[in-house]
């Protein structure tokens, strides 16, 4: 709609602030590449540099019941704050004699 507030917000500070965040990270990015130290040494592409060697594999299987706890967990969490926004949500429409 032509003339409403929205139109007549000026954008130029946001595009200003975007390209400055963009011009910082590629500055930082360059001079760590730069300034950063460059090496191979034979324990750098290990995993765990802490001076204990691997013993095996670091692959194991966990069994189903695991994921299925984990899973159960995230729902059961995700539906308790849904359940607590809907009770403020309640209280603030019902007023505070509930």
């Amino acid at each position: 709609m032509p003339g409403s507030k929205i139109d007549s917000i000026p954008l130029w500070p946001l595009l200003l602030y975007a390209t400055v965040v963009v011009v910082l990270l590629a500055v930082i990015l360059s001079l760590s590449y730069i300034l950063g130290q460059h090496h191979r040494d034979r324990a750098t592409g290990k995993p765990y540099e802490g001076g204990i060697e691997q013993t095996g594999s670091a692959r194991i299987r966990f069994s189903v019941q695991f994921y299925l706890v984990a899973m159960l967990f995230v729902v059961f969490d995700v539906e308790a704050v849904f359940i607590m926004l809907w009770a403020l949500g309640f209280t603030n429409w019902a007023g505070p004699d509930i």
